[in-house]
């Protein structure tokens, strides 16, 4: 007999949507793997049971089909995280051991920057009453037995340089793990700065979390790979995000924001006491702004999306376009507001939204 035309096909588009429509609001980890590799053996063990006793049907092409939507959606959805989580699920490591390294250091200027690049680990960086520094670093190393695990955390080099240029401090953490051996280190910074200076960042991690917290920022660069940011209670001149396989949430304010995200939400609350643009992008995300609207601000919206819907819920708005997918709108007299807020937002599969 042979296989109904369409058969392969209709069991890809299968797999594809029900993996899409699971696969996008999870994060995956390795009791789900488990799940998904007992699912798949036993979607194998039927179609094998089904083709002995009807030789004429071809399950397994079907099953073949509906397997490779899944793993479609899956790495559509988790993007490169889903391909670390396999390539580190090839290293198991039992023990562990911790150290934790402390910096510190007096600032009798009024403008910081601190810059760090890590792997493997959290960067939390928020602000204190006190004129100095402080910045924490744990560092856990793992192994096949304690003394493989105690062993490397001597692999793990940290170390903090300050420079005085001009009427900045410079401190630079510098964080130096074998490449061979990220696998076995994960490395957590804990940064307190003086509430009393201006805070120019520039941070990057790689699967872990980045978080600035309660600061007065003039440049700020934060890169996150594999991860969430948090960016709370921050005004800046710049902030500059990017993260891939996250989330980027927070409330803040700036001249100028570019948030980036794949396979993420965005998600900020702009207070409106100041000019700013806002240039946000995602893929596989939702990208919602609220926003505090009043006399005296206006607003400038363009926002698009693939697969999905665009909504503002602002008054007095004119609309030059407004279609589901795509709207543009400013408010009424915008030229003439004290405080302009421009805010263009596109996503290719998910919603966008700005209101209050």
């Amino acid at each position: 007999m042979a296989r109904p035309r369409g058969l392969g096909f209709g069991g890809f588009l299968i797999g594809l949507g029900a993996g899409w429509m699971t696969f996008r609001y999870m994060t995956l980890t390795t009791q789900m793997w488990a799940w998904l590799m007992i699912i798949a053996g036993s979607a194998i063990v039927a179609s094998a049971v089904v083709s002995y006793y009807k030789p004429g049907f071809n399950a397994g092409s079907l099953v073949s089909a509906v397997a490779g939507g899944l793993i479609l959606s899956l790495v559509m959805t988790q993007g490169l995280g889903f391909v670390n989580f396999i390539s580190d699920s090839g290293g198991v490591y039992p023990y562990s051991e911790e150290e934790v390294r402390n910096f510190d250091g007096g600032v009798a200027v009024s403008d910081v920057l601190f810059s760090t690049e890590n792997v493997n680990g959290i960067v939390d960086v928020s602000t204190w009453s006190s004129n100095s520094y402080s910045i924490n670093v744990t560092v856990i190393g793992k192994g096949t037995s304690e003394s493989d695990a105690l062993s490397m955390l001597g692999n793990v080099e940290t170390d903090v340089s300050t420079f005085p240029v001009g009427g900045r401090l410079e401190i630079v953490l510098t964080i130096d793990v074998p490449r061979t051996l990220w696998k076995k280190a994960t490395v957590n910074v804990e940064v307190k700065l003086p509430a009393s200076a201006t805070v120019d960042l520039d941070v990057s991690t790689t699967n872990g979390e980045l978080r600035t917290t309660d600061l007065t920022g003039g440049d700020l660069y934060l890169t996150l790979t594999n991860g969430n940011m948090v960016i709370d209670d921050v005004t800046a001149s710049t902030i500059h995000a990017s993260t891939t396989n996250g989330n980027v949430q927070g409330t803040l304010e700036a001249e100028d924001v570019s948030a980036r995200t794949t396979n993420g939400r965005i998600t900020l609350e702009v207070p409106s006491q100041m000019s700013g643009s806002y240039d946000l992008s995602s893929t596989n995300g939702n990208i919602e702004v609220s926003v505090s609207p009043s006399q005296d601000v206006g607003f400038k919206v363009d926002l698009s999306v693939s697969n999905g819907v665009t909504s503002i819920s602002l008054p007095d708005l004119d609309y030059t376009t407004n279609t589901a997918k795509h709207k543009v709108a400013e408010t009424e007299g915008y030229s003439s507001m004290s405080v302009k807020i421009e805010v263009e937002a596109s996503t290719t599969n998910g919603n966008v939204e700005v209101g209050s």
